[in-house]
């Protein structure tokens, strides 16, 4: 009787255990402008909330290496504007705001590895570049040119 009560034991345990599964293994990060997350495993829904005006455009790149996603753009209770329960291949796109508020981005899998990025991008950073992007890339310019005489210098064997 006793062994019997071990034996039930220990498959209940390994019942239990293979019950279990992980929901989320990997990083996220989110703010006012993007939603990064990056993962082993995701077996949650997880969501963001930007606060867009019209004109403004979510760029979306999502990475699926194995299981399936299932991502929702929309505002409040209303029609979402993005909808996919199906995703299992790489998918890029973008998605322009026609009517300001408050829209929630939401990511859900099972059994997916992979990525997620939301970025929202103002119509104004589309068209103009910003005075502080100029500085940096004439910054970056004046490196290379830095770099390219140094590598000159170098003696070659």
């Amino acid at each position: 009787m006793r062994r019997f009560g071990c034996v039930l034991f220990a498959v209940m345990c390994i019942l239990y255990l293979l019950a279990c599964r992980p929901e989320f293994n990997g990083s996220r990060t989110g703010n006012d402008h993007e939603l990064i997350m990056d993962f082993r495993i995701l077996n949650k829904e997880d969501s963001q909330q930007f606060d867009l005006q019209g004109g403004d455009t979510i760029h979306a790149e999502i990475e699926v290496d194995s299981g399936t996603l299932a991502v929702t753009i929309g505002r409040g209770d209303e029609e979402p504007i993005y909808e996919n329960n199906e995703i299992t291949a790489d998918t890029v796109f973008d998605l322009t705001i026609s009517e300001g508020g408050t829209y929630t981005v939401r990511v859900s899998g099972s059994e997916a590895k992979g990525g997620v990025r939301f970025s929202v991008i103002a119509p104004e950073s589309i068209f103009q570049p910003s005075r502080q992007s100029r500085k940096r890339h004439q910054f970056s310019t004046h490196n290379i040119k830095r770099g390219a005489m140094w590598i000159m210098r170098l003696p070659f064997v």
